[in-house]
């Protein structure tokens, strides 16, 4: 059997082996220029599971605070954009019990924050 016989599928393993394991440092990660919330509150009655517009929901984590007002359609409150943390959310509205804090915890990838989605269904005053 001749030298080349052996040296050439051997050069040709040892070539996959090192592609291989420089796959990882060879793929690049694309990140889009979105801006992705790190929490989605949907604020329900209790009662019906029907929209609450005008709710006050905060979120806190530390120093930082973000707030926003539910609308009259019952679409969800988008708060702390590319913001991972742990944060306390809150929420009030007239007629209601408040509900919260609650924790939640706000991750991230090497782009963008996960979402957490928070379904807060408040109670009616007695």
């Amino acid at each position: 059997m001749s030298l080349l016989r052996v040296a050439y599928p051997l050069g040709a393993l040892a070539l996959l082996v090192a592609l291989g394991a420089c796959s990882e440092t060879l793929e690049s990660t694309f990140c889009t220029e979105e801006i992705v919330p790190g929490l989605r509150v949907i604020v329900a009655d209790a009662a019906d599971g029907s929209a609450v517009p005008g709710a006050q929901v905060v979120a806190r984590d530390g120093a930082f605070e973000d707030s926003a007002v539910t609308p009259s359609a019952g679409l969800p409150v988008f708060l702390a954009d590319e913001r991972p943390g742990t944060y306390q959310v809150a929420v009030t509205a007239e007629g209601y019990l408040d509900f919260g804090p609650v924790p939640v915890t706000v991750t991230a990838d090497e782009c963008h924050v996960r979402t957490e989605d928070v379904l807060a269904t408040l109670e009616a005053a007695p």
